[in-house]
């Protein structure tokens, strides 16, 4: 990897305002052991912030890979593309660990079709609904440069027929 692994008690959340947050990622160039501990202590990282998932940028790793931890369910999600949405969309309220205590109602698809690969190296293609749908969308965002702060001011815009 390009950038140095960081051990859990050294793994932060970095400040929302950090430029990293607002740049779209590059691909991750291998999963070996090194990425293996970095996954790792995202989940427990995770798990301490009581989150639902946890994007690379989101600790200043500016590569094309999330977790999701939801519903006894660890997922690891490399190189993630959405392929499609569902038509049923739903407006939720949001958090976001880089925005601690901040909630915001984002409208998203309830449903998206996905491809990613895997921690084994396996291509994924598969459907998310509902809450695994929102995370998946949310930490995509996160790898496109985009913050769920982002994603709520481009819907007050559009509402306010500005956008």
């Amino acid at each position: 990897m390009s950038q140095t692994a960081l051990p859990l008690s050294n793994m932060k959340l970095i400040h929302y305002s950090d430029v990293r947050l607002h740049k779209p990622c590059g691909k991750l160039p291998e999963i070996n052991t090194e990425f293996e501990s970095i996954i790792k202590d995202m989940f427990k990282l995770t798990k301490e912030q009581k989150g639902l998932g946890l994007a690379a940028p989101q600790i200043g790793l500016e590569q094309r890979f999330f977790i999701i931890n939801h519903g006894g369910q660890k997922i690891v999600c490399i190189d993630p593309e959405i392929i499609s949405f569902s038509k049923q969309v739903i407006v939720l309220e949001e958090g976001c660990l880089t925005y601690p205590d901040q909630y915001l109602n984002i409208t998203r698809p309830m449903g998206v079709k996905v491809i990613y690969t895997d921690i084994k190296g396996k291509r994924v293609k598969t459907r998310f609904h509902e809450m695994k749908s929102r995370i998946f969308q949310h930490e995509f965002d996160h790898l496109c440069g985009i913050t769920f702060f982002d994603r709520a001011q481009s819907e007050v815009k559009f509402n306010a027929g500005v956008a």
